[in-house]
C-alpha cells in the first residue's frame, strides 16, 4: 500500500521485484474514503480497510500512515450495510439451490464444482446474516475462525470430508443448521421479478 498526500486518480500496479511478485495499491486519503464507502461496504468485504488497518509502516510519513488507518478503523467498526429481506432470501434460495445439486448423484468433477460454489456463499451468508463484515477467497478461513472458532473448525471439516471422500452429509447439516435462523432452505414460491423495461424488440436473423 502506497499513500500519497494527492493523486490524481487511485491505481494498482503489478510488478516483479527480485522475483517476488508485488501488487502496489495506491492511493491518497480521499481515494481511499471513496474505496471504504463504495467499494468495501457494499460488497460486505473490507479488502482495503483491512489491508490498511493491518499494515505496518515501513518508510514514508508516520502521521499521514496515521490518518489512513484511523480512516480504516472507523470504515470497520462502521460494519457492512445490513441485510434486507430480498439479500437474504436470495442467499438462502441459492443456498437451496446448490445444496439440492449436492444431494443428487454427481460425478466427481460436478461435485467438486458445486462444492467449490457453495464454500464462499455459505460462509458469507454466516457471516452477512449475523450483520458481520464478510471475506472472500483464502481470507474466508481466518475470517470465521475470528468470529466463531467452532463454527470454523466444523466448516473446515465438512469441507474437506467432501472434497476428500464425496461424503456429503455433515456439509448439508452445517447448511441447513446455517440458514436455520433465517427460515431455513428457500424454493417453493421463491420469485424474482425483473424490471418492466427490460425488454427489446425481437431479432430474427
Amino acid at each position: 500500500m502506497l499513500i500519497h498526500r494527492q493523486l490524481p486518480a487511485a491505481r494498482r500496479e503489478s510488478l516483479r521485484e527480485q522475483g517476488w511478485p508485488v501488487e502496489a495499491f495506491i492511493h491518497d486519503l480521499h481515494t481511499l474514503q471513496y474505496f471504504f464507502d463504495h467499494v468495501d461496504r457494499p460488497s460486505g468485504v473490507p479488502s482495503l480497510a483491512s489491508m490498511v488497518n493491518d499494515g505496518r509502516l515501513l518508510c514514508g510519513d508516520e502521521a499521514l500512515a496515521a490518518q489512513a488507518k484511523a480512516m480504516a478503523q472507523a470504515a470497520l467498526r462502521r460494519g457492512p450495510p445490513p441485510w434486507d429481506a430480498a439479500a437474504r432470501d436470495a442467499s438462502r434460495y441459492a443456498l437451496t439451490d446448490i445444496v439440492d445439486d449436492i444431494r443428487a448423484p454427481f460425478p466427481d468433477f460436478a461435485l467438486r464444482a458445486a462444492l467449490a460454489q457453495l464454500l464462499p456463499l455459505l460462509a458469507n451468508h454466516y457471516l452477512r446474516g449475523r450483520g458481520l463484515w464478510s471475506a472472500k477467497g483464502k481470507a474466508i478461513a481466518r475470517r470465521l475462525a475470528q468470529v466463531d472458532p467452532g463454527y470454523a473448525a466444523r466448516f473446515d471439516a465438512a469441507f474437506q470430508l467432501a472434497f476428500h471422500s464425496g461424503e456429503t452429509a455433515p456439509l448439508i447439516q452445517l447448511a441447513a443448521d446455517t440458514l436455520q435462523a433465517d427460515g431455513g432452505w428457500l424454493f417453493q414460491s421463491y420469485q424474482l421479478t425483473t424490471p418492466a423495461d427490460w425488454r427489446c424488440e425481437p431479432v430474427y436473423g
